[in-house]
């Protein structure tokens, strides 16, 4: 298969994914707002019919978040094959790959809450949809970017770590939600999964991400090294990478020492997303080492 042919099937699983995602977006948001509890009366046999329904929703939402995930690992497979590199050399493929690395790490971790699959999806839409406005012409790395090794180990590493983030940051705002809900009412609402899951959920994205921040820390120091002869130049995106890892730190610490959920440990998850979001774009704002590649 020509290098043409597998750019041209890159964006065809980009623009499938993306309608696939859509679809399982409306559906899911479908069916976490028609959810109600489970009724115990057939009297109340018209409630029951909804409560199926919406759950069915969510089902068929889930189905299609993993057919979106495979859609995406074709195109992202394909882009790399067409490249002849790992498919992480500019802002568009670093997009598509931070969008995969959320639904899939979601998929992964998300233990009977698939209420967070439509919050998520709006992540994943959100950022795809940033990478359509995003050049996807395929073009040669610039010199520094040409060790193959160490950027499929380096960027991939920042992939898993930016899409567990991602996982962890819409776990806090539902916990907040959950928070809020429970203030205003006196208790937790039953559409959305309870506070002790989606403080966990949020725990075990942060002990994935916190290693692979660092490693994408250690990496990048090696290839700043290599490529310009020093470990570290306090270039923007090493600092705010730094920084973010130190504010994930934080959060690990806070949350071993309360030994429970709380609204702190929220907070720095909604933090530190931020900060992620700010390592990730601000580099283009702010110049660096890393602004030839948009990374």
């Amino acid at each position: 298969m020509s290098s043409e042919t597998l750019a041209r099937l890159s964006l065809y699983g980009y623009f499938v994914a993306g309608a696939i995602l859509a679809v399982g977006l409306i559906l899911g948001w479908a069916g976490l707002v028609g959810s109600e509890t489970a009724p115990t009366h057939a009297k109340h046999a018209r409630h029951a019919e909804s409560y199926v329904s919406a759950w069915s929703a969510t089902g068929v939402a889930y189905a299609l978040g993993c057919l979106g995930l495979l859609a995406l690992t074709v195109s992202i497979a394909a882009r790399g094959l067409a490249a002849g590199r790992p498919p992480y050399a500019n802002q568009y493929e670093f997009a598509i790959a931070f969008a995969w690395g959320a639904l899939a790490i979601f998929l992964l971790l998300r233990r009977n809450a698939n209420a967070l699959l439509p919050p998520v999806l709006t992540l994943v839409l959100g950022v795809l949809l940033y990478a359509g406005t995003l050049p996807s012409e395929i073009t040669p790395p610039v010199p520094a970017l040409q060790n193959r090794l160490i950027l499929g180990l380096h960027v991939g590493c920042a992939v898993i770590a930016y899409g567990a983030n991602g996982v962890a940051f819409v776990a806090a705002c539902l916990f907040l939600a959950q928070l809020a809900i429970r203030r205003r009412t006196g208790h937790t609402s039953r559409r959305l999964p309870d506070l002790g899951t989606l403080d966990d959920l949020g725990y075990r994205a942060v002990m994935l991400s916190f290693p692979m921040l660092g490693t994408v820390l250690l990496l990048g120091s090696w290839w700043s090294w290599v490529a310009w002869g020093a470990y570290w130049s306090w270039d923007p995106k090493q600092s705010a990478t730094l920084a973010t890892w130190l504010l994930y730190g934080a959060y690990l610490h806070s949350r071993a020492v309360r030994e429970r959920q709380g609204l702190i440990s929220a907070v720095l998850l909604i933090a530190g997303f931020g900060a992620t979001l700010l390592t990730y774009l601000g580099n283009l704002f702010f110049g660096g080492l890393h602004s030839y590649s948009g990374l």
